[in-house]
C-alpha cells in the first residue's frame, strides 16, 4: 500500500512540476553553452552545470517530500471522524485549509442531525399510520371469528394479508431508518416457528395446503422479531405461489440450517439471480400481479443484518426451497 502511494505521489509530482523541471534543465544547458561560447574552460562550465543540477535535485527531493506528506495527510482524512484529530497547521495555507475543513465538518454534523431527526419523525408518523390501520383490522377479525361460514373465513384470510402488507410497509420504513431496534438474545427456534405457523393457519386451511413440520430442539441467537418477519416473508411466498400440495418447514440442527420448501409454480431460472433485488417481481409476479418486489428483499436485508445468510433453489413447475443458515456471521451483523 505504501509502495503504491509512493509511486502515485511521484508520478503526480513529476506531472505537476514537469514544466518547471524542463525549464530549469533548459536554463542549465543555455548557461553551459554561453560559458562555452565565451571561452570559459570546459571544467568551469561543467562544474557550474553540475552545481545547478545538484541544486535542482535537492530542490526536487525537498519538494517531493512535502508533496508526499500533504498527500498522506489528505488520505488520512478519509478515516477522520473528529476535527480534533486534524494535524496542527504550520503555514498560512494549512491554517486556511484547517479552518475550511472544520467548517465542513460542522455543517456535515448539522446535516446528519437534521436528517436523523427527519427520519425519526417520518418513522413515528408511519408507525402511527400503520397502527391506525391495524386497529380496525383487529376489530373486524374479532367480529368475524365468531362466524363459522366460508365467507367469514375468506374475509379473515384477506384481512391477514392486509395486515401483512401493513407490517411490510412499516418494516421497510424501519429498515431504511438511521437506526434499528435489533435486540440479540437466545430464543427457542421451535416456539418461534410455531408462533409464525399459527398465524398462517387460516391461509393453509383456505387453500387446502398440507403443512409438514417436525418439532425441533434448537436455541438460536438472533433478534426474534426480525427473524420472525423474515420467516413470515418466506412462508407468505410459499403459500401465495402454491396452488396445491404442501409446504415443508424443517430444521437441520447439525447443519444449522432452516429450509422452507413448497410444491408451487417455482421461479424461472432467469429470475432466480434477481429475486432479492428491491422492487423485482419476476415473471410470476408480473403475470399474477400480486407481488410488490419487497418481501424477499426485506427478508434478505433483515437476515443479513442479523448475521444470517439465505439462498433460494427453484425448479419451474415443481417448487422452491429457501435455505437459511442459522449460524451467525459477526461480520455481517450491523
Amino acid at each position: 500500500m505504501k509502495r503504491k502511494l509512493f509511486g502515485t505521489a511521484l508520478g503526480g509530482y513529476l506531472r505537476e512540476k514537469s514544466g518547471w523541471l524542463l525549464g530549469f534543465a533548459g536554463m542549465i544547458v543555455c548557461f553551459s553553452l554561453i560559458g562555452w561560447a565565451c571561452g570559459l574552460p570546459g571544467s568551469v562550465a561543467l562544474y557550474g552545470a553540475l552545481l545547478c543540477g545538484a541544486g535542482l535535485l535537492a530542490g526536487c527531493i525537498i519538494g517531493f517530500w512535502r508533496h508526499l506528506r500533504r498527500l498522506c495527510l489528505l488520505r488520512e482524512l478519509d478515516a477522520l471522524r473528529d476535527p480534533a484529530e486534524l494535524p496542527r497547521p504550520r503555514t498560512q495555507i494549512e491554517t486556511e485549509y484547517d479552518r475550511l475543513l472544520r467548517q465542513l465538518y460542522r455543517e456535515k454534523a448539522e446535516l446528519l442531525a437534521e436528517s436523523r431527526q427527519s427520519s425519526r419523525r417520518q418513522l413515528d408518523t408511519f408507525s402511527l399510520w400503520t397502527h391506525q390501520i391495524k386497529v380496525p383490522i383487529s376489530a373486524m377479525k374479532l367480529l368475524l371469528q365468531d362466524r363459522p361460514d366460508a365467507a367469514s373465513a375468506t374475509l379473515l384470510c384477506e384481512l391477514f394479508k392486509v395486515e401483512q402488507y401493513a407490517d411490510m410497509a412499516l418494516n421497510y420504513a424501519r429498515m431504511n431508518a438511521s437506526s434499528t431496534d435489533y435486540v440479540l438474545r437466545t430464543c427457542d427456534l421451535d416456539a418461534l416457528l410455531r408462533k409464525v405457523l399459527r398465524r398462517f393457519a387460516p391461509l393453509f386451511i383456505q387453500k387446502k395446503l398440507r403443512l409438514c413440520y417436525e418439532p425441533v430442539s434448537y436455541s438460536l441467537l438472533t433478534d426474534e422479531k426480525w427473524f420472525s418477519f423474515a420467516v413470515e416473508q418466506l412462508l407468505s411466498n410459499a403459500v401465495k405461489y402454491t396452488k396445491a400440495g404442501s409446504v415443508t418447514v424443517a430444521v437441520d440442527a447439525e447443519k444449522q440450517l432452516l429450509t422452507i420448501s413448497d410444491t408451487g409454480i417455482g421461479i424461472a431460472p432467469e429470475d432466480l439471480p434477481r429475486v432479492f433485488e428491491q422492487g423485482y417481481t419476476g415473471e410470476n409476479g408480473r403475470e399474477q400481479q400480486r407481488a410488490t418486489g419487497l418481501g424477499l428483499y426485506l427478508c434478505r436485508e433483515a437476515l443479513t443484518r442479523l448475521g444470517h445468510s439465505i439462498r433460494l433453489e427453484s425448479t419451474p413447475g415443481q417448487g422452491t426451497t429457501a435455505f437459511v443458515w442459522l449460524e451467525r456471521d459477526e461480520r455481517e451483523y450491523e
